[in-house]
């Protein structure tokens, strides 16, 4: 009896020490966990005020960057991608990006499909702004991945990245 008691006293006190990566007053709009066991989160506020970003452990929020909405949808957020359609006769991709800054670094959000040879991928992407060089690149493990960035495309509270940078 006191192994079931320790043992449901330690699945209260892990689920307490959890971080919530989404608030109450939010919706996730993009997830995934890494190929090393940490997670992100994008998530907007419900009435359109302001998105986030958030990466860190279980326990944790490592970075957080939070953009408020303007006129111009929410600031700071830049969204680019691609989309062929056809299927593999037509060798389709859907790729999706989403930029931010933060400090000296540039974060892409990114999620990937091509349909020649049937591979998906999603991920941060980490560069300098000093040395335009690509630092990191976070891989998803593609079965957490829950939501979508490419409703920026056309919903107007991203702004389009004019360059339209394609990050592959």
């Amino acid at each position: 009896m006191k192994n079931i008691t320790f043992i449901l006293l330690l699945f209260s006190l892990a689920s307490f020490a959890q971080t919530d990566y989404v608030l109450p007053n939010e919706e996730a709009v993009f997830s995934f966990q890494t190929e090393k066991g940490k997670q992100m989160m994008l998530a907007k506020d419900v009435d359109d005020e302001y998105m986030v970003y958030r990466f860190g452990t279980v326990n944790k929020i490592e970075l957080e960057s939070k953009r408020e909405k303007t006129a111009d949808g929410f600031s700071g957020f830049k969204y680019s991608g691609y989309a062929r359609h056809g299927g593999p006769e037509n060798e389709g991709m859907m790729l999706d990006y989403l930029a931010f800054t933060n400090g000296d670094y540039k974060y892409v959000i990114y999620k990937t499909y091509y349909s020649v040879p049937d591979e998906t991928a999603a991920g941060v992407k980490v560069y300098s702004l000093k040395s335009d060089e690509l630092i990191t690149d976070i891989k998803a493990d593609n079965v957490t991945v829950k939501g979508t960035i490419h409703i920026f495309r056309d919903n107007g509270l991203i702004s389009y990245d004019e360059e339209n940078i394609l990050y592959d």
